[in-house]
């Protein structure tokens, strides 16, 4: 198993991890906007695209913020 990149975001509200689970954090999606706009990482943004349920604004912003990349 590769280990996370601490920049990413996990779209679970836990991950596992070597030394056990860790618990990540609980966002609006107005938190996560204000994530994409300072974002540089495409490939993080990218799969941020194909989670389930995400949602329409947060989608809009990382398209917009693709695009300007």
């Amino acid at each position: 198993e590769q280990p996370q990149n601490p920049d990413r975001h996990p779209a679970q509200p836990e991950c596992r991890h070597p030394h056990g689970p860790l618990q990540t954090y609980h966002c609006t999606a107005g938190d996560r906007v204000d994530i994409v706009k300072k974002s540089t990482d495409r490939d993080a943004m990218e799969d941020a695209l194909r989670a389930p349920d995400l949602q329409k604004s947060v989608a809009d912003a990382i398209k917009r913020r693709l695009k300007k990349l």
